[in-house]
């Protein structure tokens, strides 16, 4: 047996054998990531923490975070030891959580390992949340892998040492929510603020770009993308900047955005996502993916970074109280209206383009099956129906233009919804959470009693609000006309979960085209609401495989489209 292979089989004995190294007293946690390459790439994690003086100590890693479950199955080989290194016996109360007995105060630490996850990270929600380790790649959003100690949660800072072990020694370059290169690195966070973290290594180039007040590192996996690093570098670099001078802003001396590739490259498809999480955000996109190309939801990349960005903020810097998803009207809404303001004030987007998607999205939401159904529902089914998980972006997206127009009509143009989002920051810096009740009652303040109480008809019961043609004149301009409401003709949800058709509706474009309760379905392509795109199914019929494609379009309804004036200005950059 070689060196290596000798050292690897090893692994196990030299990882159980005493640290050598005590936790310092100033030190409250400490989180090591060590890359083992053989006999197989797998990545060990340790967490040193004293224990609770009660003497009854557990370590948890979160139950679900974006619509995934059970992060504890990618957890292997997980052990809780003294400070000699000695396994101690842990019970398991529940199944993300273990749970040890020992001295009052006693030094722990808990080891475990993150499993080799294939070739690739796979393009659907479940793969690209979870950890990823790659033979040249390691992708971590921390709540999905990382096993922490409950004493040390809440809200009080924590002293956190980061170490990355055997990354360099294997080429692989090292970049987190807290900075970038493997030397160690201590930060003083709340413990969620680390858990939340973004960690990645591998074969990466890591851009750092200097900005006010610190530095945006732009870290980018891959080489089949439809766009230079220099091209998709400078694009992150102006959306940050323009999103950072709108709340002026300038005080996060780090800021990590990744980018990873995930599925098989497909010319017939893009698939973009991202998640915002602490001081960072993590990227996914279909190989081949470029710059213009529209993704499901109509919007490309430029669109995408913005929205994400922007929920460094939205979301992040202004917290949400529980449960967050009564708020998804304001978090996810208003960071998608702002998404398309920012991008034309910074010349991103010009006003033609503006201005047709103002009109795809307020006629979304206007021939939404589910517009009119109130805010608690967005809590029940947020994650088990595709259409209500889009209600919340578009109904916030139309309060946020209707509360923008009703703020600058009552302060004679004096202010806007600009005004009110700085507010909102500087609140949050106070220690304030935002909530529906409190955001109407600011909007009161801003726009009138009258406007609060029609926010809250259309927020909270669903009523559908009345939206002016020439609501945003004299910049753009409007006429009513008629769009298809969306209507798939069949349940999404049970179907592609059962991978079986079910709920098919007689007489819709399914039912015409063929699709029939019971036929297994092998696979479809579907975009998110949208009347303007078919849905492609392949089922299963007497033995052999057909292709159905039909357009999802219902009844007819009337909605605003919008267009730029005639002699329309630079002025109105500053103004929409």
């Amino acid at each position: 047996m070689g060196l290596p292979g000798l050292l690897g089989s090893l692994a196990p004995l030299l990882a159980a054998l005493p640290r050598g190294e005590e936790l310092p007293p100033d030190l409250d946690a400490r989180c090591t990531f060590e890359l083992v390459r053989s006999p197989e790439t797998f990545v060990r994690v340790r967490i040193e923490a004293r224990g609770a003086k009660e003497g009854t100590t557990s370590f948890s890693i979160s139950e679900r975070w974006g619509g995934v479950e059970h992060f504890e199955k990618g957890i292997r080989a997980l052990e809780v030891r003294d400070a000699s290194g000695k396994a101690l016996p842990a019970e398991r109360p529940a199944p993300h959580r273990w749970s040890v007995r020992h001295p009052p105060g006693a030094p722990l630490e808990v080891v475990y390992e993150l499993a080799p996850t294939g070739e690739r990270i796979g393009d659907e929600r479940e793969s690209r949340y979870r950890p990823a380790v790659l033979p040249d790649l390691f992708h971590l959003v921390g709540t999905t892998g990382l096993v922490v100690p409950d004493p040390l949660e809440g809200e009080e800072p924590r002293s956190i040492e980061i170490r990355w072990v055997g990354f360099s020694e294997a080429g692989w370059k090292v970049v987190s929510s807290f900075g970038a290169g493997p030397e160690p690195r201590r930060i003083r966070r709340p413990l969620h603020e680390f858990v939340y973290g973004l960690y990645v290594a591998g074969d990466l180039r890591v851009v750092p770009v200097p900005l006010r007040g610190g530095t945006l590192h732009v870290s980018i996996a891959g080489e089949d993308w439809g766009f230079s690093d220099d091209l998709y570098v400078d694009l992150v670099r102006r959306i940050v900047v323009a999103e950072r001078d709108f709340f002026d802003d300038h005080g996060d001396p780090h800021f990590l955005v990744s980018l990873v590739p995930v599925g098989e490259r497909n010319p017939e498809r893009r698939s973009l996502g991202g998640t915002g999480l602490t001081d960072s955000f993590a990227l996914f996109l279909l190989a081949g993916t470029g710059i213009e190309e529209e993704a499901e939801t109509g919007r490309g990349l430029r669109w995408l970074l913005a929205h994400e960005l922007f929920h460094n903020w939205n979301g992040q810097k202004m917290p949400r109280v529980q449960p967050e998803a009564l708020v998804y009207w304001f978090s996810e809404g208003f960071t998608d209206f702002y998404a398309r303001r920012l991008l034309m004030r910074a010349g991103l987007i010009t006003l033609e383009e503006y201005a047709a998607d103002l009109s795809e999205r307020v006629g979304a939401y206007l021939a939404s099956p589910v517009r009119n159904e109130p805010n608690e529902r967005i809590l029940r089914d947020y994650w088990k129906d595709e259409r209500v998980e889009r209600l919340p972006y578009l109904r916030g997206e139309v309060v946020a233009l209707l509360l923008d127009a009703a703020i600058r009509k009552a302060s004679g143009g004096a202010r806007s919804l600009d005004e009110m989002m700085r507010d909102l920051l500087a609140r949050a810096r106070r220690g304030d959470t935002v909530s529906t009740e409190g955001l109407l009652a600011l909007a009161e303040s801003y726009a009138g009693k009258e406007c609060a109480e029609r926010l809250r008809r259309t927020v909270v019961e669903g009523r559908t609000p009345e939206i002016p043609p020439d609501l945003l004149a004299p910049c753009l301009e409007g006429e009513t006309v008629e769009r298809a409401s969306y209507e798939p003709g069949f349940d999404i949800q049970a179907s592609l979960a059962a991978k079986v058709v079910t709920g098919v509706i007689a007489q819709s474009a399914a039912f015409r085209e063929g699709l029939r309760d019971g036929q297994p379905l092998k696979r479809w392509s579907i975009h998110g609401g949208r009347v303007d795109r078919p849905i492609d199914l392949t089922i299963e019929e007497e033995g052999k495989e057909r292709r159905l494609s039909f357009f999802p379009e219902g009844k007819p309804v009337p909605v605003p489209r919008f267009r730029v004036r005639a002699g329309a200005g630079e002025e109105c950059r500053a103004r929409l």
